[in-house]
Parts: structure tokens; C-alpha cells; sequence
């Protein structure tokens, strides 16, 4: 096993070696020239930037790399002239290179002021990405990236069949911090930028965000494993066997994440929107990766799963407008005339429209009464239970003006007196209980009355 420290300090001294003091003169001088270059051109971009660049999220993180990025044009343009006439441009090509992390410094910087809070964005930068970007610079000016990433391979795990080194296990963390900041990042461009111009309801536009995201972190998880160096045939078989051990607990997480990808698709189910969905009733406040809230009308929160929304039915109640009152009436009271004071009643009321029109349905007879039911329309639904509790108090008033009898429902009860009696202590005859007495109710009288005295 080579030693790649060793070899990094002969090829510095080589190097060192063939370096002379003129040629590092003219190399700085060079990149000094392409540096006065990309700050130019960048003042030039700032006073025309008005008119052509905007004021997107992604556009504002372009903007944040424009000088390391004008740098690396003109220092590739410079070491090209190097390379045409023959001279040493060692130092000029690590000093250029530089300017690819310091751009990657910049984006990074300005995604992590995009999509986190502004002092914890700052503290991020400041104790995390700037020693980074200072560390990783003077790896590669030094040429010590390339012993480091050997050395690191030296260091191996064996998982099975695959071998992973140190510096794949390096790759793949970065590779999933980047896919983080990245789905942030789309997070916030389709909330801001994207779906507002497609007119989406902001509350669905907030769950397809929220599902991209999670797509793009699941990616970044596929190609941290990709980087280890996990064959991806094999990854499969492995998921497919975890997936027979534990499919049975993890089935129902499926079944939601997939109905809720149904929901943002088909669209019927829409936030601040009435639904009546696996009996509850009340207003979609959020659809989410496994569930959706629903606001009941007593404040209650009460969270379904996405799959009970795609499997059952869901009643839409947004177009609901219609009032039904029901209401039976005395069978000596003129059927004609309840109903023309039913129609007085609605089209009186405000919130009652003209079209649809009220209509009354004398609907049957019950045991004693005429049985009526009045249906009308609300312009809107929350006037629904108001306008309806509204017209019953009207109804009462007005049929009580009209003597017009509104009869409960009768009960008749019937005691009887069994024909057997008992001797009670002291000679007195009763009847087997309480119960045998029997009571006529029309006539306000008792079977069980005592007889009349017997004259003398």
C-alpha cells in the first residue's frame, strides 16, 4: 500500500524546484488582470440588471456567484494564452480552480439565507460554510486533496459483497446535505415563483411543495447510495426482502403517501373547502404526505388518513345551499293555506334567493297531522344553519297568529285491573300489583275507584 503523503511532499518539491521568480510575477500578474476583468463586466451587470434579470429565488442565487463565476471565464481565458505560448501556469491553474469553491460557497450561502431563518442561516454560514471554504481552498492550493482522498480510500467497511472506503462515505454525506438544501430550495421557488403563476389554491400549492421536496430527498437518499458504491440490483433485492418483514407494518404509511399524491392530482379535495369524509363534518385546513386535517364545525381538529379519502366516500359540501325544514300540522288546518304562508315565510327572508325559488311538498299524512316540508336556497353556505334556525322561529310566530295547531305526537297508555284478587292483613281484598290497575285517560278516571257505600 503506497504511501500518499510521501508522494504528495516529492511532487511539491519538484514543483517548488522548477519555479522561478519571474514566472510567479507574471502569473499573479495574470490573474490579478482577469480579476480586474470579471470585477468590470460585474459592475456592468449590476447597472443593466433591472431590466433582464428579476427577482426570482433561483435567479437571486445565480446573482450570488456572478464574480467567481465571471473569474473562472477570464482565468480559463488567460491560462489558455499560458498554454498557447508555452509558459508555466502551475500556480495560475490552482489560484483559477480556487474560484470553483468559492462560487460553490456563494450558492450554497445564498440557498441557506433562502430557505432558513435569517440568524440561523447567518451562524450556519459563518461557523460552518466559511472555515470550510477556507479549509478546502488551502487543501487545493497546497495540492493535498488528491493524498487526502487516498488516504481516506485506504479506509474500508466491508457490508457483504460491497467494500465502502472513507472517502465514498465523505461523497455521500455531501451529496445528501446538497439534496437537502436543494429540496429546500424547490420548496420555496414553487411557492413562490412557479405555482402562483399556474393560479393553484395556496393551501395545495403548499402540500405539491411539500411532496416535492420529499421527492427530491428520497433522490438525494438513491444517489448517497449510489456514491457508496451499493450496487443497486442488490439494494433492490435487500428493500424487497425488508419489504416481506415489515410490508405489513409499513403498508398503511404507503397507502397514504400514494392517496395523498392522488389528492393533490385529482384535485376534488381542496383546502378551506366543506367535506363530510368518513362521518366527520367541516373544513379542509391541510392536505399532508400521510394525512389531511379536517376543522369540524365545533373546532375540533381531527386528522384521516389520505387513503380513507381515495377508498371511501367523500361528500362535498362547498355547493351545499339548500334549507329543508319539515313540519306537520293539525288535519283541520287548510293544506292550501300552510303553504302559502311556508312560500310568505321564505321569500321574506334575506338570505333566502329567488332562483331556485321556495317550493313547499305537501309530503304525506301521519297518524294526525299534515305532514309539509319547505325548500329553499342561501346565496351562500355559511347562511345555511342561520337562515333555517331563523325561519323556524318565524313559522312558530305565524302559525300561532293564524290558530293554525302544530300537534305533538300522542301516547295512550292503558292500566288494567286483574279480575283475581288477594287478601291483604286486615281482611282487605287488592289486586295482584300496582300494575293491574287499569286507567281510563280520556275519561280522567280509574277502574280502581272504590265502590260507592251501600245504603243503610
Amino acid at each position: 500500500m503506497s504511501d500518499p503523503w510521501t508522494e504528495w511532499w516529492e511532487q511539491t518539491q519538484l514543483r517548488f524546484a522548477l519555479l522561478t521568480v519571474p514566472a510567479v510575477q507574471v502569473q499573479i500578474l495574470a490573474l490579478a488582470v482577469a480579476l480586474l476583468a470579471a470585477l468590470a463586466m460585474e459592475r456592468f451587470l449590476d447597472r443593466t440588471r433591472g431590466g433582464w434579470m428579476g427577482s426570482s429565488h433561483l435567479r437571486a442565487v445565480i446573482w450570488a456567484a456572478k464574480f467567481p463565476l465571471l473569474a473562472l471565464v477570464y482565468g480559463y481565458v488567460v491560462l489558455a494564452i499560458f498554454s498557447v505560448t508555452g509558459r508555466a501556469s502551475y500556480l495560475l491553474g490552482r489560484l483559477v480552480t480556487v474560484f470553483w469553491y468559492i462560487a460553490g460557497y456563494m450558492v450554497l450561502a445564498e440557498v441557506v439565507m433562502l430557505v432558513m431563518p435569517p440568524g440561523q442561516a447567518r451562524r450556519i454560514v459563518r461557523r460552518v460554510l466559511l472555515p470550510l471554504l477556507a479549509v478546502v481552498s488551502v487543501l487545493h492550493i497546497l495540492g493535498l486533496l488528491e493524498p487526502l482522498r487516498q488516504w481516506l480510500s485506504q479506509w474500508t467497511l466491508t457490508l457483504g459483497t460491497s467494500t465502502i472506503d472513507g472517502a465514498s462515505i465523505v461523497l455521500a454525506i455531501g451529496a445528501m446535505l446538497l439534496f437537502w438544501l436543494v429540496a429546500r430550495l424547490g420548496h420555496d421557488l414553487l411557492l413562490d415563483a412557479l405555482l402562483p403563476r399556474t393560479q393553484t389554491d395556496p393551501l395545495l400549492s403548499r402540500s405539491a411543495a411539500t411532496f416535492v421536496q420529499f421527492a427530491i430527498i428520497v433522490a438525494g437518499f438513491w444517489v448517497a447510495l449510489s456514491l457508496l458504491g451499493l450496487e443497486l440490483s442488490n439494494l433492490t433485492l435487500v428493500v424487497s426482502a425488508l419489504t416481506v418483514g415489515i410490508g405489513f407494518g409499513l403498508q398503511d404509511v404507503i397507502k397514504n403517501l400514494v392517496g395523498g399524491l392522488i389528492l393533490l392530482s385529482e384535485r376534488y379535495v381542496r383546502p378551506d373547502q366543506p367535506f363530510l369524509i368518513s362521518g366527520h363534518s367541516g373544513i379542509v385546513e391541510r392536505i399532508g404526505l400521510r394525512s389531511t386535517l379536517l376543522r369540524s364545525a365545533d373546532g375540533t381538529r381531527v386528522i384521516i388518513p389520505n387513503a380513507d379519502l381515495v377508498v371511501e366516500k367523500v361528500s362535498d359540501l362547498s355547493s351545499q345551499r339548500r334549507v329543508e325544514i319539515r313540519i306537520g300540522v293539525s288535519r283541520e288546518a287548510d293544506p292550501r293555506r300552510v303553504e302559502e304562508l311556508l312560500l310568505e315565510l321564505a321569500m321574506a327572508h334575506p338570505h333566502v334567493v329567488s332562483d331556485p325559488a321556495p317550493t313547499v311538498v305537501f309530503q304525506g299524512f301521519g297518524q294526525s297531522t299534515h305532514d309539509f316540508v319547505l325548500y329553499c336556497f342561501v346565496a351562500e353556505r355559511p347562511q345555511l344553519e342561520p337562515t333555517a334556525s331563523a325561519l323556524r322561529y318565524a313559522l312558530v310566530e305565524t302559525f300561532c297568529q293564524h290558530q293554525i295547531e302544530v300537534p305533538g305526537p300522542q301516547i295512550g297508555v292503558s292500566l288494567r285491573q286483574d279480575a283475581q284478587t288477594r287478601q291483604l292483613p286486615g281482611g282487605r281484598e287488592a289486586g295482584a300489583g300496582v300494575g293491574d290497575v287499569s286507567r281510563d285517560t280520556r275519561a280522567g278516571s280509574t277502574d280502581a275507584d272504590p265502590p260507592p257505600a251501600a245504603p243503610r
